[in-house]
């Protein structure tokens, strides 16, 4: 073990433990491993669990968005990801469209209407657009959204979103 000792690094002092622990009973020696051993072997095990269960790698952020921030500013890095939520009266003929995002700045990488569910009681529920929009360059931009109905023109929305966002 003593070949460990000089070590400045945590993580190879607790695999020097270890295979110092294994080759002791490769030997047959029966030999008790010490608290403190064990407590750092255990460490060692949650810390790359840790490391291996973070979500979230640099840029590949997805952030939620919903009707509840309507003029309000994010900040996002370049590169992550930005989903949209917005509930549409269906029923009532009603749909959101995003209005001519900046090519510069966001990828609109799917735009989908999930299928409202089938209970009888729910008929006419609202149903949710979700789209998702890859941010692009640094810079500061918006995202416009509009619900309307098709046949009575864009220019009659009943209701309009905005998200500024600013990416770094």
């Amino acid at each position: 073990m003593s070949h460990c000792i000089d070590s400045l690094f945590v993580l190879k002092s607790h695999l020097c433990i270890w295979q110092d622990v294994h080759a002791g009973m490769a030997e047959g020696r029966n030999e008790m491993v010490s608290p403190k051993a064990v407590f750092l072997m255990v460490m060692f095990v949650m810390f790359v669990m840790f490391v291996a269960g973070v979500p979230h790698v640099y840029g590949e952020e997805t952030i939620v968005i919903d009707k509840t921030f309507d003029g309000r500013e994010i900040k996002v890095r370049s590169g992550a990801m930005i989903r949209v939520e917005l509930e549409q009266a269906g029923a009532a003929g009603y749909t959101w469209e995003i209005q001519g995002p900046d090519a510069k700045h966001f990828d609109v990488v799917n735009v989908k209407t999930p299928e409202p569910p089938e209970k009888p009681d729910l008929v006419g529920a609202p149903v949710k657009k979700i789209w998702l929009i890859r941010v692009k360059e640094k810079g500061r931009s918006e995202l416009k959204f509009i619900h309307f109905r098709p046949w009575e023109g864009k220019e009659k929305a009943a209701d309009s979103f905005l998200l500024k966002v600013r990416i770094i």
